[in-house]
Order: structure tokens, then sequence, then C-alpha cells
């Protein structure tokens, strides 16, 4: 039997999880203090604080052993710099807790946000909890992901929410059209068990997808899954940001190559049904076609107008880009900025396609500030 209801008040509900944070560090030290004492401050005290500090060399190192003096319940681990993926794989390495999140260095934290968490962890068995979260922009803060107060159980895990995180910005039979799920870990609250019993670890094949990846896992092998209006965390932006500048990526296509089939074998193993497989797979090509084209004609790194070209022309010739299922692929109406590129993909036509993209990209300046395709797809 399956199981969807809107969630009642969990405010009398007890705790009876422990909460692991784990927060990567890098080149943090102007604002990690601030990050750590108002977590501090929550109404529920995370048990645990992990404090990942990945080949700092601006002082974040000492700030780090400094807040571990501080406070009690802080964890310090120094590792050199491997990128933050492998320092949130650190932190899971060493979580004590029954349950864990993340927090980006330069966030904010709603004092509430782990309480109502733990809270409807502990009446519904969730193996993951997902907050609302909002963006803070110039101090202002502003919504960003609003998610119903709701539980899925069993196959409305798939149904609904992998479906809203799957086909967000498409038409889908299986899609609400009310519900959207994101690609952000740090609105998450989730078992620890959930993630070493299926040896979930964040990846990145080409260029920040860890977040996706885990995110895609969790939804995969989830059982309980407890969503919440109330927003918990808000992701700071600013323009020094890692995930807000773009390079050339070279060897796109073969580390593209890779991350499809990542997904398809995780999505495999969760038993997903294959045509769902197949027709996420089609939209998801297409919007890695635009990132593609982006990475060559979006980039601080100068590159000729042959260079571009040619890297473009091997990524549509890997992926026999114009032999795929079109019909798979049908974007919202909302979305004219991506139907209008689409028309041009349907049309087998790459030129088109491409002067369409740079079309964009040029009256778009903030483009580089996250990759084209979630760009077309913002609200």
């Amino acid at each position: 039997m399956l199981f969807f209801f809107y969630m009642k008040s969990n405010e009398n509900a007890a705790i009876v999880n422990t909460l692991s944070v784990i927060i990567p560090i890098f080149q943090a030290q102007e604002f990690l203090a601030e990050t750590v004492s108002r977590i501090e401050q929550s109404t529920h005290v995370p048990e645990e604080i992990i404090l990942v500090d990945d080949g700092s060399t601006d002082g974040s190192a000492e700030v780090c052993d400094t807040l571990r003096s501080t406070y009690q319940n802080i964890v310090v681990i120094h590792q050199a710099n491997r990128g933050i993926a492998e320092a949130r794989n650190a932190g899971i390495h060493a979580a004590t807790g029954d349950y864990i999140s993340f927090v980006d260095q330069d966030d904010l934290v709603e004092p509430t946000m782990y309480a109502t968490a733990l809270k409807k962890a502990a009446s519904t068995d969730a193996d993951l909890v997902m907050m609302s979260t909002g963006q803070l922009v110039q101090g202002q803060k502003l919504p960003y992901e609003s998610l119903p107060d709701a539980a899925y159980q069993s196959n409305e895990v798939q149904d609904r929410l992998l479906s809203a995180f799957l086909f967000r910005g498409y038409v889908n039979p299986k899609r609400e059209s009310s519900l959207a799920v994101s690609a952000s870990i740090w609105k998450c609250v989730v078992r620890t068990d959930l993630l070493r019993r299926h040896q979930l670890r964040f990846r990145r094949f080409v260029s920040f997808e860890d977040d996706y990846l885990m995110v895609l896992s969790l939804l995969c092998y989830a059982k309980t899954v407890v969503t919440c209006s109330e927003i918990g965390y808000y992701w700071y932006i600013h323009s020094s940001s890692e995930s807000h500048s773009r390079k050339h990526i070279e060897q796109y296509t073969e580390m593209t190559s890779q991350l499809i089939q990542y997904i398809r074998t995780t999505m495999e193993t969760a038993d997903i049904a294959d045509t769902t497989i197949q027709i996420f797979l089609d939209q998801f090509v297409f919007e890695k076609t635009l990132d593609a084209i982006a990475n060559s004609y979006l980039t601080r790194d100068a590159l000729s107008k042959e260079q571009k070209k040619q890297n473009v022309a091997e990524y549509l010739e890997h992926f026999s880009f114009f032999t795929l299922n079109s019909e798979h692929i049908e974007p919202l109406p909302r979305f004219f900025r991506l139907r209008f590129l689409f028309h041009y993909y349907k049309k087998g036509n790459p030129d088109r396609l491409i002067s369409g993209v740079c079309r964009f990209l040029q009256a778009e300046a903030r483009l580089q500030q996250m990759p084209l395709a979630a760009k077309l797809l913002r609200k």
C-alpha cells in the first residue's frame, strides 16, 4: 500500500536521534567562525560538527583548531586538497551521528532547521528529510525551493519525488506540475545508515554534479522521505563562490559519457523502470549538449573559433546527437528559452543550435554563474 499525506505539526515530537553536520572547508578564514557560531546557536545543537579542512592555505586550518578548542562538539579533519566531494566523503566516513547533514562554509542555517528535521524524522522514521531553501543575496533573504509539508513512502518516493527531480522543467505524465525538487544537498538531513548501506559517496565527473548525483541516489534508495515547507537553509550568492565561475573543461565528451553511464547504473541498481531511465537520459543528454556548447563558447579560457566548433562537433558525434528520441523531450511552456533551443535540436540543425545558445549567452551576461541548463530551468 502506498502512502502520501500532509504532515501535521511536530512541535511536541521528541528528538531521539543524533546528528552529524559536515562542513567542507577551503580558504574560508573570513566567514568560517560565523558559520559555525550560527549552527552552535541552533534550537537543537548538532551532537557533532565535522570540519574538513581541504588543504587551505589562508589560515582556515588554524580557525578550525581554534573552534575545536572552543566547542566540545567540533571534530576537525585536515587533509591535502582533494576537492569538495572528497572533503564531504571524509566527513561521512568519520561521522558518528544517526543522521548527517551538509553545510557549505559560507551559507546560513536557520536556527530551527535541525530541530524541525529531526522531529519529523523521529515521527515518521524517515530515511531522508528535505527542507525548503532560500538564497541570501546582498543580505536579502529570497525563497529558492519551496517544498510541501508531506511524507512519501515506498513507491511514492520514486513516483512523486524522484520524478519531480528527474523531470524538472519537462512534461512527464508522472511529474506533478506543482512540485519540483532541486539538486541541493544542503537541504537534506539523511540517515547515516542509508549512506553506508548503499555505499553512497559524492562523485564528480565533469563539473559541479556531485550534489546532483547524491540527491539522485538518495531518492532512488530512500524508503521514507519527508519534505518541509519551512525554509531551513539559505545559499549565499556571491561572485567568488567556486560554483559561480567557469573555465573550459578538457575531455568534456569523455567525462560526460562516464557521468551518463554512472547515472544509468545507479538507476538500474535501484530498480528504476527502464522507460523512466530512457526518457530521463534522452532529456539529460539534451541538457548536457547545451552545457557542451557553453563549455566552448562561455569560458574564461581563450579558444579559437575552430577549436570551439571542433569540441562541439566531437560531442555531437559521440552521442549520436540527432538520433535520440526527441519525443521524450518536451520542455514545459513557461521555459520558453529552453523550448526555443529545443526547436533547433529537434530539427537536427547544430549550427542553428550553437548560434541560438550563443545569442542567449550574449543576452545574459551573468549566465556564467551557473551551468546553461540550470539557468534555463530556473523559476
